[in-house]
């Protein structure tokens, strides 16, 4: 199938571990409480945003229909910012089944997460063990990371009394980074097109319960290339 793009195309990717990430479960979303934590734009731009686009990005946001396709629509949301291309996602998500990369049942293998959008003409590069700063060199020159990380963590973090991140069941998952932000106060937030949640556009998760559900998929991240950057 040639995805060199018309009007249809691609649908769902997700990861599940043994490097899939797996779905989102109807119970984990109704008990989490992400839709408490999570802070609107009009406060998160009464600060300076050092790194991305998070508002721009939130345009291109979209939640996910597949229990377990994050991967895939992570990849058709960064490909259809970067070039105003709309894939649907049953498309992408039908045609990375047929080539092996997704399965709707146990999602998509984290090797897998940049398969679309290098077949469709995007140039992408990926690694394990990111640092932080990766991901802001990315955001400073335009580029869109996609991150494995666990869901549970960032959605429902849980801490011990002197406040550090637990460690919970791993619940894997892909989420586009869009933007950091630095606060007067010297914390730092990420910002998240995140497809596995009502509210997923322009989310915002604290670096510490970010980097605690990021290093649970060691640090994984597919950096797609700003081809005007």
């Amino acid at each position: 199938m040639d995805l060199t793009y018309s009007s249809t195309t691609l649908q769902s990717l997700e990861t599940n571990e043994s490097n899939s990430s797996g779905g989102l479960s109807e119970e984990l979303l109704a008990h989490s409480d992400v839709l408490k934590r999570n802070a609107s734009l009009g406060s998160l731009y009464e600060n300076t945003i050092e790194y991305g686009d998070p508002l721009g990005d939130a345009d291109y946001w979209r939640q996910q229909d597949g229990a377990n396709s994050c991967a895939v629509v992570a990849q058709i949301s960064v490909y259809e910012s970067l070039t105003g291309e709309y894939i649907p996602e049953a498309d992408a998500a039908s045609y990375a089944y047929e080539q092996g990369w997704f399965d709707p049942n146990s999602g998509t293998f984290t090797e897998d997460t940049s398969n679309i959008l290098e077949d469709i003409g995007i140039d992408v590069y990926t690694s394990y063990n990111n640092a932080f700063a990766d991901l802001e060199d990315a955001l400073a020159i335009g580029d869109k990371p996609i991150v494995a990380l666990d869901s549970n963590e960032i959605w429902s973090p849980q801490y011990d009394r002197q406040g550090n991140s637990l460690e919970q069941e791993d619940a894997g998952h892909i989420v586009w980074v869009t933007g950091i932000n630095y606060e007067a106060n010297g914390s730092v937030d990420i910002v998240l097109n995140d497809s596995g949640i009502p509210n997923g556009s322009a989310s915002v998760v604290g670096y510490d319960d970010f980097m605690n559900a990021w290093e649970d998929r060691d640090f994984f991240a597919t950096f797609a290339e700003n081809p005007f950057g």
